[in-house]
């Protein structure tokens, strides 16, 4: 069977192949800027408790 490819079915073959690579290399890019955006998420979700937790704690002291 393999025999019968042709030399365009290898041209096919190749551009499959170079298409996957491109794929895999925007899928790790995409995947980095995921993570980035996470952390940046998560340190923000920090801050913003901080802040609630400062708030309160003012709340308090101003009905004392």
């Amino acid at each position: 069977m393999y025999c019968s490819l042709t030399m365009s079915s290898s041209f096919t073959l190749d551009k499959v192949l170079a298409n996957a690579k491109n794929l895999v290399t925007r899928l790790k890019d995409q995947e980095g800027t995921v993570e980035s955006l996470l952390m940046q998420t998560q340190d923000m979700s920090k801050k913003v408790e901080s802040m609630k937790m400062v708030s309160g704690k003012n709340s308090i002291l101003d009905h004392r």
